[in-house]
């Protein structure tokens, strides 16, 4: 039985918008079930168009090309040197602006079983539609992971991950 994704053509398939979401093309993993992954966001699990294909890892992982995702812990540790507050690290990092998603509370989910995603590093953006002046710099790890339903994944608490206050 084939794995979520396997057949899919990055390349020929997503859409421009994705395509444009990456700094460079994105490496095609098998993600193991149970790797764990997670966002800041203001949707629920499973939103109208069902569950979000953007996430990002909680531990580290190795890609092809040598280089190493920073799992939760790091970018943690990197917010935390900035003074900044986790969520506001990932914005600015993920580049995902306030028009898109509040990111108000976090979200953790678990593989049930592997599937095909794609990883590289998000492209900067501008923080706001209206103003080309303030950049969201990117260049965090992000997984795209199309087609996920409950069969793929499932939510778990957050708790043992946030960062005490």
């Amino acid at each position: 039985m084939p794995q979520l994704n396997e057949d899919f053509d990055f390349d020929l398939s997503a859409p421009a918008d994705v395509r444009r979401a990456f700094r460079g093309s994105p490496f095609k993993k098998l993600l193991e079930s149970p790797t764990k992954m997670y966002k800041w966001t203001q949707h629920s699990f499973v939103g109208r168009r069902g569950i979000t294909p953007w996430w990002s890892l909680v531990d580290s992982l190795e890609l092809k090309n040598g280089a190493t995702t920073p799992g939760l812990r790091t970018l943690q540790e990197r917010g935390a040197r900035l003074e900044v507050h986790e969520r506001d690290f990932a914005r600015v990092r993920s580049a995902v602006t306030q028009e898109w998603n509040t990111m108000r509370k976090p979200l953790f989910v678990q593989l049930l079983q592997p599937v095909w995603g794609w990883i590289g590093q998000a492209s900067g953006q501008r923080a706001s539609r209206d103003d080309p002046n303030v950049i969201l710099i990117g260049g965090n790890y992000q997984a795209w992971i199309p087609n996920l339903t409950e069969l793929h994944v499932k939510q778990i608490s957050a708790l043992q991950y946030l960062q005490p206050r």
